[in-house]
């Protein structure tokens, strides 16, 4: 049993001893976390000016419905555009678009122009996971790549805990608003 264990993490090791790779999963891991963690003060934001759940719901919906919609879409664009241009182009993105509602909340703003903003920052994720997944067969050796496959998938199954883990650690050091303004 530990064998399989050591053989696994040393399959790992040798995917991350990839510069290419190591950046691509490091900048996933990195913003990722911060998306989620941004999501969890938005929670903390509608639920504090609401005292609902169900607006809590809605502002889970309100991130996932974009992302149902367009995600059958992103495959598409990612193999008929530069996919390092276009997870620029979409951290980028990701990086200005909770601006937005953290002003919001900074300024004390109503719910539903918070949940409009959330709706518009999740179109970050619909481009950024596939073409992640796509650029790894790319980056990686044959013989490594069922290695680095299960690495990205590691880290985007692992992102969710870490990046919600983060963010209600940030939410007990401070405000939603210092939050918001800190994941951005």
């Amino acid at each position: 049993m530990t064998r399989i264990f050591k053989n696994r993490f040393s399959s790992y090791g040798s995917v991350l001893a990839i510069r290419d790779l190591r950046i691509l999963f490091t900048s996933l891991l990195i913003s990722i976390s911060a998306s989620w963690a941004y999501f969890a003060a938005v929670l903390a934001y509608v639920y504090s000016h609401t005292h609902s759940l169900g607006w809590v719901g809605a502002s889970s919906l309100v991130r996932f419905v974009p992302q149902l919609l367009l995600s059958a879409y992103s495959g598409v664009v990612v193999d008929r555009v530069d996919r390092l241009r276009l997870l620029v182009i979409s951290n980028l993105f990701g990086l200005l678009c909770p601006c937005a509602p953290g002003a919001v909340v900074l300024g004390n703003g109503p719910v539903l122009l918070v949940l409009g903003l959330v709706a518009l920052t999740s179109l970050e994720t619909v481009f950024e996971r596939p073409a992640t997944a796509a650029m790894v067969p790319s980056l990686a050796p044959e013989d490594q790549l069922v290695a680095a496959n299960a690495l990205e998938a590691t880290i985007n199954n692992l992102i969710l805990i870490l990046g919600l883990g983060l963010g209600a650690a940030l939410l007990f050091l401070g405000s939603p608003a210092l939050m918001k303004i800190t994941s951005a």
